[in-house]
């Protein structure tokens, strides 16, 4: 794993890319087995487990992988903070402020969300400086 890692030296924002698609598979896996294993009619339930473990997933593998860092409260709560921000902004955007094209939206959620929140944990999230 070591030796993948250095291999990746200055390709973070393709480490982001890699750990992100990763995350979103858990995300999709833990889903289906909720719904295949304890409840078939609960997709809300499901996503909202799937999208949990994803996230605790996301956070290590973002943390040590792509950043970097020590793991950390400050950084855990900052993380989980932009990525409640981000699923807000995509559901906002996607269900009341980007008329038009559904493909459009599906461009914003799949692009554009990930630049942003790539751009906040590289600016905030995990500055070496701390503003908290």
């Amino acid at each position: 794993m070591e030796l993948l890692i250095k291999s990746w030296n200055g390709y973070r924002p393709i480490r982001f890319l890699v750990v992100g698609v990763a995350s979103v598979m858990v995300h999709i896996f833990v889903a289906y087995l909720y719904i295949y294993f304890i409840d078939r009619d609960s997709v809300i339930g499901s996503n909202v487990l799937g999208f949990s473990v994803a996230v605790v997933f996301s956070y290590i593998l973002q943390t040590k992988v792509v950043f970097r860092k020590d793991i950390s409260y400050e950084s855990a709560f900052k993380y989980i903070g932009v990525q409640i921000v981000g699923v807000t902004i995509s559901i906002l955007v996607t269900n009341y402020l980007l008329f038009g094209s559904p493909y459009l939206k599906v461009l914003f959620v799949v692009v554009l969300l990930p630049m942003m929140t790539y751009t906040i944990h590289t600016l905030w999230t995990y500055k070496e400086t701390s503003f908290i």
